[in-house]
């Protein structure tokens, strides 16, 4: 699961874009869908928290970043891991809404179909 969310060859894999990077160190930068998505690390702490901006293409003009958080809890020992994600800190409902819809389909969704395959 930490490396489907950390490591850039791996998240090729399962997201099925070509141009993907990812720094997993506080500071370092990602890009995603292509670059669509951008952003900076902000907390990392392997293999258990994930904490980044996220920039998004198309967005209002000078609108700050929103921020990802990943939280990973090993459950049934060890076996199964439980995972929070909040996105929050949206440039306004428009933009959030958008993102409530499409994190299942365009990431959630691909990711658990690569992990379970």
């Amino acid at each position: 699961m930490w490396a489907a969310l950390t490591d850039p060859t791996v998240i090729r894999q399962w997201l099925t874009c070509t141009d993907v990077s990812f720094e997993p160190r506080v500071g370092g930068r990602y890009r995603l869908f292509d670059g669509d998505a951008t952003g900076d690390i902000m907390r990392i702490t392997a293999p258990r928290l994930l904490d980044y901006t996220w920039t998004m293409a198309g967005w209002p003009d000078g609108a700050p970043p929103s921020r990802v958080r990943w939280e990973l809890t090993p459950v049934a020992g060890g076996k199964r891991t439980r995972v929070q994600l909040t996105h929050d800190r949206f440039p306004d409902r428009e933009t959030r809404d958008a993102h409530d819809a499409g994190w299942g389909p365009n990431f959630l969704d691909k990711m658990t179909r690569w992990l379970e395959g």
